[in-house]
Formats: structure tokens, sequence, C-alpha cells
């Protein structure tokens, strides 16, 4: 996923947006999952690709985790909760911010607007089956 660096507007925008909550009007109102149980390119290990293949979060847990993800630093998710199984798709909250997803087995994700502006999110109480389980550094 290419991402854009942020301008200021739209850091504050992004930022307010999901630190003040989603009221009914601005939660999601549409997910589609176009692939679970992926593995990043880099993984080789076999045992580590057959894992991930588990990592199958459905649509409501999907959605239940972008209702309550909040913004986090990008050294968040590579240093802290790094996971190398993922699920993508693409998303629609309210009549405003469409874009796609990547959603990684820890409970990160990074969110990519159409203007090609991105946010890293997260959002702990999943449901999912992490095959990573146990594995993070919870700094």
């Amino acid at each position: 996923m290419v991402s854009q660096p942020f301008n200021l507007k739209t850091s504050v925008l992004l930022v307010s947006f999901f630190l003040v909550g989603f009221s009914h009007a601005n939660s999601v109102k549409s997910i589609n999952i176009i692939s679970n149980g992926q593995a990043l390119k880099e993984v080789t290990n076999i045992a580590e690709i057959n894992a991930c293949k588990k990592f199958s979060p459905t649509k409501e847990q999907v959605i239940n985790f972008f209702n309550h993800a909040y913004p986090v630093e990008n050294h968040f998710a590579t240093d802290t909760r790094y996971s190398s199984c993922y699920a993508q798709g693409d998303i629609k909250y309210g009549e405003q911010l469409p874009g796609k997803w990547m959603l990684y087995s820890s409970g990160i994700a990074t969110l990519v607007l159409n203007d090609g502006h991105s946010v890293n999110l997260f959002y702990e109480h999943n449901k999912w089956y992490d095959p990573n389980a146990g594995g993070y550094d919870e700094k």
C-alpha cells in the first residue's frame, strides 16, 4: 500500500475524527474483505506462512475494530505490535473517508484514504484468532 505523507490539515482532521469517537453518522458504513490469512512478502518460513493462513477476521470483527480503533505512531505498529499476518479490504465511514485497509493480527491497521493519506490505527480487544498472540512486547 503506497501512502502519501500527512499534511497538517489532513493530520488534524483524521486525528480529530478518530479521537472524538464515532457517532452513528460516522461509524463504518461498509467493509469489504478482499483477502484474509495473508503473510508479508518478506516472510519465507513455511510454518509462519501457514500460521498466518489462520488469521481470518470476520466482517463483524473488522467493523468492530474500525469503530473502536484510535491513531498510533508508526513505530508502535512496526516495533511494539509487529505481526506478519494480515487481512485487507476497503472501507467507508458514513459519507466520508473511503479508503483501503491492511489489518494485522496484532490489532494494528493501516488505513489509506482515497486521497493517498494514511494513518495507523490500534485496538487491542479483538476476538479474532491471532497466530502471534503472546508474542507482543507491551512496553
